[in-house]
């Protein structure tokens, strides 16, 4: 199911009309193959880029802003392109890298490079326990993206083990840069519906408090909840 390479030649050939009667192709550009998991912000899919045909990660953004009002969601939405902006912009071995994004759509998409070593989160779902040594490379290979992170003026605001995964060669790479940013945006009612559990046991209790003064010790905090873990 992952092998799209017999497709391509069918998809690409087709007209714009055809291409929208594509389930799943995003843009004529990005053909959704599965999904890989979900989150506050939106659902990740795996899905094979077309005209370099290779295997990336799309992160669609949720539908949790259909309530909101036109100006509220305007907001929102430039909150989104500030953090792709920036992440755009960011280059470390540690740091999964931003490929693409349509911030424009009616459910704005990024696009990052597809990591096959799968997630922390899986890791320890299929673990009992891991080993000393496992551990401290993953909370070191976190500090070094963080430290540059931090170097650069910025904040992840969303470290979890979610957003901790392994590349190909096990590497560990920090994802969702800034997410948590938009998750932890100045409004309540957008909070509430964004923030699950899994999310609130790794913030820091100043992150709660006040969403609007965040500081690196906030993922210094969240990093040590997930080297407990």
């Amino acid at each position: 199911a992952n092998s799209t390479t017999g497709m391509l030649p069918s998809v690409t050939a087709l007209n714009e009309q055809e291409q929208g009667q594509v389930e799943g192709l995003e843009d004529g550009r990005y053909l959704r193959l599965r999904e890989l998991g979900g989150g506050a912000v939106g659902t990740v899919y795996l899905a094979r880029q077309i005209n370099l045909a290779r295997d990336v990660a799309v992160k669609e953004f949720g539908t949790h802003m259909d309530g909101l009002t036109t100006h509220r969601r305007e907001q929102v939405l430039r909150c989104f392109l500030d953090v792709v902006e920036t992440e755009a912009r960011l280059a470390h071995p540690n740091i999964v890298r931003l490929l693409d994004a349509n911030t424009l759509r009616e459910q704005p998409y990024v696009v990052s490079e597809y990591l096959p070593g799968g997630s922390l989160r899986q890791l320890l779902r299929g673990s009992t326990s891991l080993s000393p040594l496992l551990a401290f490379k993953v909370a070191f290979h976190v500090l070094h993206a963080l430290r540059y992170v931090h170097d650069c003026g910025l904040l992840h605001a969303g470290i979890k083990p979610e957003n901790i995964l392994f590349d190909a060669g096990g590497n560990v790479r920090l994802s969702d840069l800034g997410m948590g940013e938009i998750i932890l945006y100045d409004h309540p009612d957008l909070r509430q519906a964004l923030l699950p559990p899994t999310h609130a046991c790794y913030l820091a209790p100043e992150a709660l408090a006040d969403p609007n003064n965040l500081a690196p010790a906030c993922d210094l905090f969240s990093l040590g909840v997930v080297f407990y873990e």
